[in-house]
């Protein structure tokens, strides 16, 4: 599981630990790092992650410019910022397989 939020957002606790408990990885990046697209979908690609908690805009970024490297993901979990309609449709079309999860507001 890719954690790209910040360790002080308020769901860091709840999302890092539940998948702790259950023995799933979890892999957090540098701040400064995870708006780096390259570098992000190289975590992706050479761990396999299925999962990824990051502002909407982050996926927005990965996955609309070019899905190559993302076929691992399986859930994407938005916070911080909304999630428009238009987004989420936009990913599932590029990502198929990849469900997306809104948890802001």
């Amino acid at each position: 599981f890719l954690w790209l939020n910040s360790i002080s957002f308020d769901m860091m606790m709840k999302t890092i630990f539940t998948h702790l408990v259950f023995r799933i990885g979890v892999i957090s990046v540098a701040e400064e790092i995870g708006s780096d697209r390259e570098h992000i979908r190289a975590l992706i690609s050479v761990h396999g992650v299925f999962g990824i908690f990051c502002v909407p805009s982050i996926i927005g970024v990965l996955a609309l410019h070019d899905d190559k490297g993302l076929g691992s993901l399986r859930m994407t979990l938005c916070g911080g910022e909304p999630l428009s309609l238009e987004l989420k449709r936009r990913v599932n079309k590029k990502l198929a397989s990849c469900r997306i999860w809104n948890g802001y507001g």
